[in-house]
């Protein structure tokens, strides 16, 4: 009787060791560098056009904090800049396939959408471009079961600019 006790305490103190682990590992400022490599190195891939993060930074157990969020169009202009995210996840709501968050706060957003004489598209068109599907896919049988859940947002310091240049409005 006694060893199927010990047994569950053993796999309970490993399990909780190893979150510890992964905790301390997420802390450490050379993992977090990785992280944010890794983050650029996937917004590059993912939209194919140039982009940056400062610093990623993970407080245990529901703080994100990006800093230096860029994000360049095709001709190398600012398409998005950020400041730093400040993001209060519900990390353990994202195990139950929800997305939510308490606080949202985002400092120092620059957003340019334009659209030049020399072409018909916007800015942002490779972004749209990314997220469609790469095959003809049945939307009707593609259903998400994940969840979305805001919470409060605040944006501080902001500035947006739009320029079409072949309609001629800013």
């Amino acid at each position: 009787m006694k060893k199927p006790i010990k047994k569950i305490a053993a796999t309970a103190l490993i399990l909780l060791m190893m979150f510890a682990g992964l905790i301390t590992l997420l802390s450490l400022p050379s993992v977090q560098l990785w992280i944010t490599k890794r983050a650029t190195q996937y917004l590059h891939h993912q939209f194919g056009i140039s982009s940056s993060v400062d610093g990623i930074h993970i407080g245990f157990p529901k703080n994100l904090i990006i800093d230096g969020l860029f994000i360049s169009d095709n001709q190398g202009d600012t398409l998005l800049y950020i400041d730093q995210v400040d993001l209060n996840l519900g990390i353990t709501a994202l195990l139950r396939k929800q997305v939510s968050w308490s606080h949202l706060e985002i400092r120092g957003l620059e957003g340019n959408i334009m659209r030049r004489q020399a072409d018909s598209t916007f800015n942002f068109a490779p972004i749209l471009e990314a997220f469609k599907s790469r095959e003809d896919v049945n939307q009707d049988a593609v259903k998400s079961n994940w969840s979305f859940s805001p919470g409060k947002m605040l944006l501080m310091d902001w500035q947006l600019s739009f320029t079409d240049s072949l309609e001629g409005s800013d």
